[in-house]
């Protein structure tokens, strides 16, 4: 049943970790945005700015994964979980390692000034939210049930919760 309920639950998942998105959609911005302006535009203001979101995704996303590997779970969204994390930064988004990426990554092409690559960074996390969290969503409610739709109910997909 492991290897059946892993394979069905992670069909609808994206076959590029989206972490890794995140990095490409930046990383494709930057240059775009390089070979079309020549002068560095970068203010002392951005620059600072980028750092400040970048440094803030990579330590949730740091916290995250030690919190992941700390309760002896995978942090590939492809594994199969064996146990719901609702510590650490799971308390405060259902998402953190994601989240932690996408912050990154914006926070690069800030750094950058890089407008196309903010925009490519954000249609990333579209993505990410429309497509791969809810097959994950759908796994996890399926492997750990009222657990996780209790979870699911009180703590946010992102940071903060939308009002109904």
């Amino acid at each position: 049943m492991g290897n059946h309920s892993q394979l069905r639950a992670t069909e609808g998942f994206s076959r590029v970790p989206p972490p890794l998105l995140f990095t490409a959609a930046t990383s494709l911005g930057y240059f775009f945005d390089k070979r079309i302006r020549k002068k560095d535009r970068r203010g002392r203001l951005s620059k600072c700015t980028g750092w400040l979101v970048l440094d803030i995704g990579v330590a949730l996303g740091v916290w995250a994964l030690g919190t992941m590997i700390q309760q002896g779970q995978n942090p590939n969204p492809a594994a199969e979980k064996t146990k719901l994390i609702t510590d650490g930064p799971f308390r405060l988004s259902r998402n953190p390692v994601y989240l932690g990426a996408a912050l990154a990554a914006l926070g690069r092409s800030i750094q950058a000034s890089s407008p196309t690559g903010s925009v490519l960074t954000m249609v990333a996390l579209l993505y990410v939210d429309r497509a791969v969290v809810p097959a994950e969503e759908q796994y996890l409610s399926e492997k750990f049930g009222k657990t996780y739709d209790e979870y699911r109910s009180s703590v946010p997909r992102w940071v903060l919760r939308r009002q109904a």
